[in-house]
């Protein structure tokens, strides 16, 4: 009776990669009025809602509070992408791969297909971008959807692949490396992190 009782209590915890997707499609174009919307710098505080609404627990450094508005503001961790790259590392994250366009200096280069993450990682990872190569992280965006077209064929061009969500700009269904749309491509590095749920 003892094991069903903790075993019900420790279901009801599990992370729900479909609830992060979900809450992902829903907010990726129009801001949770809930918290507080950092407009051109959203990124993370986005992400680390999309984890939140799948089930992943908030701990002291990696949490929101009220501001005197009534909405919710993060800690540093869960609002800034290299702070918040930092903090999943400390937690021990699964990485999945490093890459650049060309595949420069122990990255692999990415491609516009299935290859780069799989269809199990959806809902679980956080891609982080370093855009000028100097190994500070400039933004994040969260996997959702794995080898389909991306749903914005005049930012990405006619491709197909892995697809995110995000914020700053706010993008629902867009090719993960963000290759055409990104002035600095020639320099960015691409680092992609998974919860172990």
């Amino acid at each position: 009776m003892f094991c069903t009782l903790l075993c019900l209590a420790s279901s009801a915890f599990a992370y729900s990669r479909t609830a992060a997707i979900n809450y992902s499609n829903q907010y990726a174009l129009d801001p949770n009025p809930a918290y507080k919307f950092y407009g051109r710098a959203d990124c993370t505080n986005f992400v680390s809602q999309c984890f939140y609404a799948g089930g992943m627990k908030k701990s002291a450094s990696w949490t929101t509070s009220y501001n005197n508005d009534g909405q919710q503001c993060g800690t540093t961790n869960w609002n800034k992408a290299d702070s918040f790259k930092n903090y999943v590392k400390s937690l021990s994250w699964n990485r999945l791969g490093n890459w650049s366009k060309n595949g420069v200096t122990g990255t692999y280069a990415y491609v516009n297909n299935s290859a780069n993450l799989t269809a199990s990682n959806t809902g679980k990872v956080v891609i982080f971008y370093d855009w000028y190569g100097d190994g500070e992280m400039d933004h994040s965006s969260f996997y959702v959807v794995n080898n389909a077209k991306t749903s914005n064929t005049s930012l990405d061009g006619n491709v197909t692949g892995d697809l995110i969500n995000q914020h700053s700009n706010e993008r629902y269904h867009v090719i993960w490396n963000r290759d055409k749309a990104n002035a600095q491509r020639k320099y960015t590095r691409i680092y992609a992190f998974e919860l172990p749920a």
